[in-house]
């Protein structure tokens, strides 16, 4: 494909200040945006990301306007889980005062991974990164402990069997 500009709206994980930013921080950013028409958007249940709903005509999403290469637009649609977990589509957006025809990705109703839909969004924050992040760092803490329970198990168990057999043994002489 020709290496030409595109644009991208970033609404969420790929904004500046947050986790996945270094995708986009060669890029040029033209500025905070808002989509013409209205959207959705929720929190993955790992409060991670979030996942912008073309279905649900809500609220005008914010986020931010980025110009890059088409090879850029192709390493983000990798990123992104495109067609699986996300689609690339054309929308409109204001920034500066005017509208731009830009990319945005859209979660696909095949997407495996959950949301939460008790809370409908506008505009991903920082504080639902960080509880991503406590998330993250509970579940790992969690994993650990598991294993450490089922090592516990597996040495409780190899005891018991160390035991009985030597009890066996004792009972035959």
């Amino acid at each position: 494909m020709k290496n030409t500009k595109v644009y991208l709206f970033a609404y969420g994980s790929m904004k500046q200040g947050f986790k996945n930013h270094y995708r986009l921080e060669n890029d040029n950013l033209i500025g905070e945006a808002v989509t013409l028409q209205k959207y959705n958007m929720y929190p993955a249940e790992s409060f991670n990301y979030p996942y912008g709903i073309e279905g649900e005509s809500k609220w005008q999403l914010h986020g931010e306007l980025y110009e890059l290469n088409t090879s850029d637009i192709e390493d983000i649609d990798i990123f992104e889980g495109t067609p699986d977990y996300y689609y690339r589509k054309e929308i409109e957006v204001i920034c500066e005062n005017k509208i731009y025809a830009t990319f945005i990705y859209f979660r696909t109703s095949a997407n495996p991974t959950g949301m939460d839909r008790d809370i409908s969004l506008y505009k991903w924050s920082k504080e639902f990164e960080f509880v991503g992040q406590k998330n993250e760092e509970f579940l790992e803490a969690l994993r650990v402990a598991l294993i450490k329970k089922m090592d516990d198990l597996s040495q409780a168990k190899n005891d018991f069997l160390d035991t009985k057999i030597a009890l066996s043994k004792n009972d035959i002489k």
